[in-house]
């Protein structure tokens, strides 16, 4: 559940909302699903980080 909020979140530009998610969906014993969590955990930071970057590099660099 944790995980389709993350998504659903990710493709709306919700990228704090999905981080979120996708950290809380990383406690399933399923190893599948924790590698489709990390995967998009690092594209939803990548993203974070985008959004930040010329504003405030040091915000950038902290997240």
């Amino acid at each position: 559940m944790a995980f389709n909020h993350g998504e659903a979140a990710y493709k709306s530009g919700g990228f704090d909302q999905a981080a979120e998610s996708f950290t809380k969906a990383m406690k399933s014993d399923d190893l599948t699903l924790q590698q489709d969590n990390y995967y998009n955990l690092g594209n939803t930071q990548y993203r974070l980080g985008q959004k930040t970057e010329t504003a405030n590099a040091q915000e950038t660099i902290k997240t």
